[in-house]
């Protein structure tokens, strides 16, 4: 390298910035599946506490459950698609939407005022107002053949109504329940869409008629009064019948 490209080629090293320097803790997870492998997953710490992200998608989860890689081609396919995170979905759902009219409960008992007879539906802004986290505990755990593998289990989760992310205290009591239920999960089976329904209108949307106005009624008269009455002489014969001819 000759001098002049020296020259430049530290030139361009100072017009870049420095990269800012960062000193942080990484959290890892090992065993299970992974065998050799570690993990970092995705963490949150909310007043002390960490909150770790699981997905059903997750590369890494995959293979702490099941110690295989995620694998989405049709013919070696392999995930850990199971019912299991629709029913924590659900149940994280419910226990905010408890959680919001406990709250609404108090802060009537407390100004004394009458609780509201229904509770609207929880959002997710709410967690402001209930807080951040809430209690819910896990189903059961069962084998093919019914066997119980693991009672329900009490957690802690971040906040939220909807979303396929979920965040959970990262302890290792959790981290066994978690592998121990995704595994004997059975696989998720998307409901079908629901069909509008088909039929004629309502009652309420046919139209209801009315009495008649005294207009129509007397154009009615008008129309049986300029109609014959029946009479003899209207009275139609039936045909006889023509005689025969002698041929």
């Amino acid at each position: 390298m000759s001098d002049v490209e020296q020259l430049l080629e530290h030139a361009e090293d100072e017009d870049q910035p420095e990269t800012p320097i960062k000193i942080y803790t990484a959290i890892c997870i090992e065993g299970a599946g992974l065998k050799k492998k570690s993990w970092q997953p995705a963490i949150q710490s909310v007043s002390g506490t960490n909150f770790a992200k699981f997905n059903k998608w997750d590369r890494y989860l995959t293979t702490f459950v099941t110690g295989k890689g995620l694998r989405l081609h049709s013919s070696k396919e392999h995930n850990i698609n199971r019912q299991w995170f629709r029913t924590m979905e659900e149940l994280r759902k419910a226990a905010c939407q408890e959680s919001l009219k406990r709250v609404i409960v108090q802060a009537a008992e407390a100004e004394g005022t009458p609780v509201p007879p229904k509770i609207r539906p929880a959002t997710q802004q709410d967690e402001y107002l209930a807080g951040r986290t809430v209690q819910v505990t896990g189903p059961a755990v069962h084998n093919d053949s019914e066997e119980l593998v693991h009672e329900e289990h009490q957690m802690v989760m971040l906040w939220g109504i909807k979303g396929a992310d979920l965040w959970i205290e990262l302890t290792e009591a959790n981290l066994g329940y978690i592998r121990l239920a995704i595994l004997h999960s059975p696989p998720f089976i998307q409901p079908p869409p629901k069909k509008a329904a088909r039929g004629g209108a309502s009652p309420k949307k046919r139209r209801k008629r009315g009495p008649k106005s005294k207009a129509a009624l007397r154009d009615d008269e008008e129309a049986d009064a300029a109609e014959p009455a029946p009479s003899e002489d209207n009275d139609v014969d039936e045909a006889a019948p023509l005689e025969g001819q002698d041929m």
